[in-house]
């Protein structure tokens, strides 16, 4: 009865895919004939003998359904119509066998079973296109990071490129006028995950310490949430928005913004945003001129022990940042306003007349740049050394 139904089953599956399928719908039914029959047939017969013979799997049809996938990307078309072809190959099909098994008076149990092994077939056939349209892409994506290294390196090196653009064209990579950053903490240890689910839009440098994604300024928020699914439980930070000549830069902001995090001056949240802690990036961008200005403009509070070069710290940052009053202050501090008035001349004896100058302008920078430190437990060599 099976075997039967071969060529009226082909052309029904043939019409409907032609009314429901929009890239078939002004096509002559003979082309379609051509270009759908073979692998229709393929998929009948291969349920005919799995009736035979029992369920078990054809290299050959798979093969030819996996090149059907593998087609669809090279394409660049979706699976979105291998998908409706196949939900229409699965319900004519079905439509077909349960009416024949009601004319022949097939008991219920067989035609159960009938449609468990048909849609069990069905169901290795869409595998199979999925196993080839993937395994397309993959090719592709490793042809395009082959064709973008030299872009990436480009971009990230800082240097000046003068056919940036030409770089960009030859990749598909379409140069933006601006860009975002994202910097992911990489350890050694750590399995680098697949990165299938990163959008082919943005450029991915994997590296140790840090993976460095690169996108344009408009796909950031995107491309930043697909980045936290495919590393997740690993430190990011995101750059401020940069011209695309100036990567690098974002780049290297990203990475000391999670450096600084590992220290413990940046908080530890699953996202550094770079644009929400500038002044803290930019304070500790040269860590030999900030231990140079620290020693030079703190080396009075550097002969205290720990606990009250820290105390004095804070009052003394507080102090130059509002001017206020014992009492203000105290409150601030959450401490008695003679406390304050204690530490303050303390403060006065080992630093004169310049916290109440113009010059405190750089004591205030150096605090502000070490005082995080202090807190996370980090001491340089030098300031223990003083």
């Amino acid at each position: 009865m099976a075997r039967s139904l071969l060529d009226p089953l082909t052309n029904q599956m043939t019409g409907v895919i032609q009314d429901r399928i929009s890239p078939f719908r002004n096509r002559h039914r003979e082309d379609l004939l051509v270009l759908l029959e073979e692998p229709i047939r393929a998929g009948i017969t291969s349920f005919i003998e799995i009736l035979e013979t029992g369920p078990g799997r054809r290299a050959d049809i798979e093969a030819m359904f996996q090149e059907i996938g593998r087609q669809e990307a090279l394409h660049g078309n979706s699976l979105e119509n291998l998908r409706g072809i196949m939900l229409i190959a699965a319900r004519s099909s079905w439509q077909v066998i349960h009416r024949r098994c009601r004319e022949l008076q097939v008991p219920d149990g067989i035609l159960g079973r009938l449609g468990d092994l048909l849609f069990a077939h069905i169901d290795n056939i869409e595998r199979q296109i999925s196993i080839g349209y993937l395994g397309a892409q993959s090719e592709l994506r490793q042809d395009a990071a082959r064709w973008r290294g030299p872009l990436i390196s480009a971009l990230l090196s800082g240097a000046p490129t003068p056919d940036l653009d030409e770089l960009a064209a030859s990749t598909g990579w379409r140069l933006p006028s601006a860009v975002q950053v994202i910097a992911v903490r990489t350890p050694r240890a750590a399995e680098v995950p697949d990165l299938a689910g990163l959008p082919d839009t943005a450029l991915v440098h994997v590296d140790e310490p840090f993976t460095t994604v690169i996108t344009a300024d408009s796909h950031a928020q995107g491309v930043l949430a697909r980045v936290m699914s495919t590393f997740a439980g690993l430190p990011v930070a995101v750059s401020w928005s940069v011209g695309v000549r100036d990567t690098a830069d974002g780049a290297r902001w990203a990475a000391r913004a999670l450096d600084l995090q590992e220290l413990g001056v940046l908080p530890a949240e699953p996202v550094i945003q770079c644009s929400d802690h500038v002044a803290t990036l930019w304070l500790h961008a040269e860590p030999l001129l900030r231990e140079l200005v620290m020693e030079r403009q703190l080396a009075p509070l550097m002969k205290e022990p720990d606990r009250s070069r820290q105390v004095l710290s804070e009052t003394l940052l507080l102090y130059l940042e509002t001017h206020g009053s014992a009492p203000a202050l105290a409150e601030q501090l959450d401490v008695h306003p003679q406390t304050v008035r204690y530490r303050l001349r303390r403060l006065r004896v080992m630093f004169g007349d310049l916290i109440d100058s113009p010059e405190s302008l750089t004591l205030l920078l150096a605090l502000r740049s070490s005082l995080a430190l202090w807190r996370a437990g980090h001491q340089e060599e030098r300031a223990e050394e003083a």
